[in-house]
C-alpha cells in the first residue's frame, strides 16, 4: 500500500451519496471518489472540500481511484474563514483545474502551491504561483535582459523592452521590477507590494495568460 498526498481543488456531487474530488498531487491530478460523502454524517465529509490538503492510500496509482484511509493535512481553515482570502486563494486551484502540467514538473508544482497557500499573504503568493508555473507550462517571462536599460515590459513579446526601443509597455519600469521579484523570488519569502502595483500586475497577469494560453482567468476578471 503507497501513501500520496494532495490538495482537492474540486468538488462535486456523484451518484446518489458519493462525492467526487479531483485532487493534484505530487503525480499529477486524479480523481478521488469519496464514498458517502453527501451524507450529513460521513467522517469523510469534511475531508471532501474544497482547498483542503489530504493525504490517503493507494495500491495501483490511477486517474480514478477510490478514497482509502484519508486524512486531512492542513484544511486551511485561515483562507477558508475569510471571503477575501478565498477568492485570492482561488486562482491557485483555477490555474491548476485549467492548464496541464507535465508529468516531470507535477511535483515541483505541487510543492509551489502549497508553499503559496500557506503563506500569510495570499494575495501576493497567489499571483506569484501563476507567475512562476508559466516556466513550467513552456510560457515563461524574459525578465533577465542584456545589460541595456530596461524601460518595461511588453506582453506580445514576452520580454523587456530597453530604453531605446520604441514598444507599447504593459508595464513600466518600477512595475517591471516588481513582476520580477514576484517571479523569481521564493514564495516564502515574498514580501507585500505598496500601493495599487499589486493590481497593475493582477491585471497584466490575466493578459498574459490571455496572450500565451488562451486562457481567461476568472479569478482576475
Amino acid at each position: 500500500m503507497n501513501n500520496l498526498e494532495g490538495l482537492v481543488f474540486k468538488v462535486q456531487a456523484y451518484q446518489e451519496s458519493n462525492r467526487l474530488l479531483q485532487v493534484f498531487t505530487k503525480l499529477g491530478k486524479i480523481s478521488l471518489k469519496v464514498t458517502g460523502a453527501q451524507k450529513m454524517n460521513n467522517n469523510s465529509r469534511v475531508l471532501a472540500q474544497n482547498l483542503t490538503q489530504i493525504s490517503f492510500e493507494y495500491t495501483d496509482l490511477k486517474s480514478f481511484l477510490t478514497l482509502k484511509n484519508g486524512k486531512i493535512i492542513n484544511d486551511f481553515k485561515d483562507i477558508k474563514n475569510d471571503y477575501q482570502r478565498t477568492k485570492d486563494a482561488s486562482l491557485t486551484t483555477e490555474i491548476i483545474g485549467r492548464v496541464l502540467v507535465d508529468d516531470f514538473y507535477n511535483e515541483k508544482v505541487y510543492e509551489m502551491l502549497i508553499e503559496a497557500l500557506e503563506h500569510e499573504n495570499i494575495k501576493i503568493s497567489s499571483l506569484s504561483f501563476a507567475l512562476k508555473v508559466l516556466y513550467y507550462l513552456g510560457y515563461g517571462m524574459d525578465l533577465k535582459g542584456n545589460g541595456n536599460k530596461i524601460k518595461g515590459f511588453n506582453i506580445k513579446r514576452g520580454s523587456v523592452v530597453y530604453i531605446d526601443e520604441n514598444i507599447e509597455l504593459d508595464l513600466n519600469y518600477e512595475e517591471t521590477i516588481e513582476l520580477l521579484k514576484l517571479t523569481y523570488t521564493k514564495i516564502s519569502n515574498l514580501e507585500d507590494i505598496k500601493g495599487n502595483t499589486i493590481d497593475i500586475i493582477k491585471k497584466f497577469t490575466y493578459n498574459y495568460y490571455l496572450d500565451k494560453l488562451d486562457i481567461r482567468l476568472k479569478t482576475l476578471e
